[in-house]
């Protein structure tokens, strides 16, 4: 059977993987020019060596599976360009790249950035951060691997985190180890404002929050009046959260052609087929489960 594989991820390969070696056809479509997904120059290089993922997705590709990059679902193919040509199932991993921005005075100042877009041009375009200030903000496991990864350029971080420790979404051990490399985390602490001059960041306005119960800690922390701060930062990076993008299955009256889990923000399917609400199309990885680890993603596949 041809199937049509969206997203070229761990899910994508991990099916791709699988259908070919029961004797299948999977193309992987994959909008960027690398295969790999977040494993590919958006992980940072000391978690996940590239090395070691271009020696796993050759493995598979040398199974026979096809992968053409540079084509993007919505724009370059569709459901319907997919069918005519012959696919019989599609299966859909796009994965979660986008980071929701904050809503802030002077959010779009040079100098503030999302999480996806910096771990990107690490190694790349930006190298060196010697001397220069960075606030993080945010509680996830990609917050913790921004400040790393700036931590290991010799700058001074700093991570407004909107919650206790035990309260992170973060993996405890990528806590440990982003404090064990010298950052600075300021645990019930949320950005109220950009700080900028001429255009690009200079700092970050914060104020304090708490539980109303802080013994119970339930529930989103509140702001505490007159506990408002200011740190300097020559570079902000957004980390609280990685969602899915709908564009792509989004029509021109703005209708999404799946039932959307809202507990997840991801596309719903069929525990057990991993079947969408449309027939022969499937999904998984992060464009169903949401944020999550690539071990949920390979299963997904």
């Amino acid at each position: 059977h041809k199937v049509a594989i969206i997203g070229a991820g761990p899910a994508g390969l991990s099916a791709a993987y699988f259908l070919r070696r029961i004797g299948h056809e999977p193309v992987i479509f994959e909008k960027r020019e690398q295969t790999g997904g977040m494993m590919k120059g958006v992980i940072p290089e000391y978690r996940l060596p590239s090395k070691v993922v271009d020696w796993e997705v050759q493995t598979i590709l040398d199974l026979g599976v096809e992968v053409k990059n540079g084509v993007e679902f919505g724009k370059d193919i569709t459901f319907e360009t997919l069918e005519r040509d012959g696919f019989e199932a599609v299966f859909i991993a796009t994965g979660a790249w986008k980071v929701p921005a904050l809503k802030l005075e002077n959010s779009d100042a040079v100098g503030v950035m999302d999480a996806v877009t910096f771990l990107e041009k690490v190694g790349k375009s930006i190298t060196d951060l010697k001397g220069k200030k960075v606030v993080v903000i945010g509680d996830t496991n990609t917050a913790m691997d921004v400040v790393r990864s700036a931590a290991r350029l010799d700058c001074n971080v700093t991570s407004l985190v909107g919650c206790i420790q035990r309260k992170m979404s973060a993996n405890k051990n990528e806590v440990k180890r982003a404090t064990e490399l010298g950052s600075e985390l300021l645990f019930l602490t949320k950005p109220t404002r950009f700080i900028a001059e001429n255009g690009k960041v200079s700092g970050v306005e914060y104020i304090e929050v708490q539980y109303k119960d802080p013994k119970k800690a339930l529930g989103e922390p509140l702001p505490v009046e007159g506990t408002e701060q200011t740190i300097d930062a020559d570079l902000v990076v957004i980390a609280t959260d990685r969602v899915p993008d709908m564009t792509p299955f989004t029509d021109a009256e703005g209708n999404i052609p799946f039932k959307i889990n809202k507990k997840t923000g991801g596309i719903d399917c069929d525990k057990t087929s991993m079947q969408t609400s449309m027939p022969n199309v499937f999904v998984g990885g992060e464009l169903h489960t949401g944020r999550s680890i690539i071990i949920q993603a390979v299963a997904d596949g």
